[in-house]
């Protein structure tokens, strides 16, 4: 953001969606992070008039990963 002048938001509402969640309430806050992302990424999306996704393009078909995975 800083460097190029472009501003940038967060992927994910819940700061703790990459750990682990082995508690009942860890995975009960993940879970919420989950649904509260699907209206958030929805509202933010057509707020803008074109959105620049990066990645290496994991929805290639030659590609042995999950489209919802990380490499």
């Amino acid at each position: 953001t800083t460097r190029f002048g472009i501003p940038a938001t967060r992927l994910h509402w819940y700061r703790g969606e990459y750990r682990t969640a082995s508690r009942a309430g860890a995975i009960a806050a993940k879970g919420l992070g989950k649904l509260v992302d699907v209206f958030r990424t929805a509202a933010w999306v057509r707020r803008h008039d074109v959105v620049i996704v990066p990645g290496m393009g994991v929805l290639e078909a030659t590609l042995p990963l999950r489209p919802w995975g990380f490499p």
